[in-house]
């Protein structure tokens, strides 16, 4: 429930990397922390957790068309909060 509701940017899709009580700590969009996302919408869906279908599709979905980079055979390590690459991040 945290995750979807206050990690989650809903203005330009993702998840932040930090956040505190007043909002984002570090608002990049890393690939590492998408990675536990993915996992937090896993492991919610084996409870039955009622958002955990909605986190997986979007999840999902951020990797494929965010992370993903198929000339290198893996995902991208970061971006701004607005998807703009950083510069010498490169997760693979």
């Amino acid at each position: 429930n945290y995750l979807w509701n206050h990690h989650r940017d809903r203005k330009n899709g993702g998840y932040f990397w930090s956040l505190n009580n007043d909002g984002p700590v570090d608002s990049n969009k890393q690939g590492y922390g998408h990675a536990f996302v993915l996992l937090a919408a896993s492991s919610a869906k084996t409870i039955g957790h009622p958002l955990a279908d909605g986190m997986l599709n979007d999840i999902t979905e951020i990797l494929n068309t965010k992370f993903w980079e198929a000339k290198h055979g893996a995902i991208a390590e970061e971006f701004t909060a607005d998807w703009q690459p950083l510069d010498g991040g490169a997760y693979r």
